[in-house]
This record gives C-alpha cells, sequence and structure tokens, in this order.
C-alpha cells in the first residue's frame, strides 16, 4: 500500500507518498535527500510503517549507511618528501588511509623512476580495519640496481581508489601524487 508508508531518513519523519523527495517504483521505495549529505555523514533510516496490499503491517526495520565522497590521501612518507638519503638502494614506504569505505588494495600503483608498480608487485601491510594501507617497495630487491650519489629519485603514487561500490558512484580515486628524494 503506497499511501501508508512512513519513513524517518535522518531527523526528517515522513509518508513516502506526499514527500517531494521520496515515491515508490514498484515495490521499491526511491529517496533524493532535499539537502545532499556531507562526506562522512553517518544516515540513520527507519521504516516505521509499511503495509501490504491486503493491510498486513510490516514490521519497522532500521539502518543505516555511511556517505563517502573522498579517495584515500597519503598520510607519511620515507624517505621524505624532498630529503637526501646515504643508502643508495633505499626502501621506500608510503601509507595512505581512507577514513570511509577503507582502500581497494587491488587499485595500487606507484611508479618509481619510471618502473611501475602494482598488486602482484609490491609489499602492501594493512593497517586496523582496512582503512590504512602502507606500501614498502624494498628498492635493491626489485629495480635490481642502486641509485647514484646525487641522482633525484622520483616516486609517484599513480593510483589508489577507495572501495566505494561503482553501485554508488564510486569508487572516489585520488589524484597523481608525486614527490622525491635525492640520494646523497
Amino acid at each position: 500500500d503506497t499511501t501508508r508508508a512512513r519513513l524517518t531518513i535522518g531527523s526528517s519523519t515522513f509518508y513516502v507518498d506526499t514527500a517531494d523527495f521520496a515515491w515508490f517504483n514498484g515495490d521499491t521505495i526511491n529517496y533524493v535527500p532535499p539537502t545532499p549529505f556531507n562526506d562522512g555523514d553517518s544516515v540513520q533510516i527507519r521504516v516505521l510503517e509499511i503495509y501490504d496490499t491486503q493491510g498486513n503491517r510490516g514490521y519497522p526495520y532500521p539502518w543505516y549507511f555511511l556517505v563517502d565522497k573522498s579517495p584515500p590521501q597519503v598520510i607519511s612518507l620515507f624517505p621524505d618528501s624532498d630529503s637526501f638519503v646515504r643508502d643508495s638502494t633505499p626502501t621506500i614506504e608510503i601509507v595512505l588511509a581512507d577514513s570511509g569505505s577503507g582502500i581497494e588494495i587491488d587499485s595500487l600503483e606507484v611508479t618509481v623512476q619510471g618502473w611501475t608498480f602494482s598488486r602482484t608487485s609490491l609489499d602492501i601491510s594493512w593497517g586496523i580495519g582496512r582503512r590504512n594501507a602502507e606500501i614498502t617497495i624494498d628498492t635493491e630487491e626489485l629495480l635490481l640496481t642502486n641509485f647514484e650519489d646525487g641522482e633525484t629519485v622520483n616516486v609517484c603514487l599513480t593510483k589508489a581508489m577507495d572501495r566505494v561500490s561503482q553501485d554508488y558512484c564510486g569508487p572516489n580515486e585520488m589524484e597523481l601524487y608525486c614527490y622525491f628524494f635525492v640520494i646523497d
């Protein structure tokens, strides 16, 4: 019965058939918020009343979802950007965080001096809840070469996405992130 469905979304309670921002499409309720949700919002939803075509009342049903509009972010680097490093085969570490859906490990791609490394070649360790990722590149092991004294080593995180489904307008992909350090 499409005239007797009452919901609460956030702090708004309404009947679906009288709201401009909610409607039935077959057996599905569609909802477009009057004001867009913000990144990081936790949206609480509760079906308060709903009836089938025979007049039988359904049970109240609560759930929630989190809004994630932000891509992963770099939170630390080693060696530091613009630093001088004595080791000609340094270990490179990039730590990423995504406070929303977490990081999609298969999306990670890094270049070092033009060499590209993806999921199959990176040593990646996870933080708590798959919200953090630490990318470790052992240049001695993976590049099979030593950097020269005075050489500027360019490192780019060329791809990193979160785990928001394409069904929900995702994933969120971070922009190209590059930095360098110098062998000294």
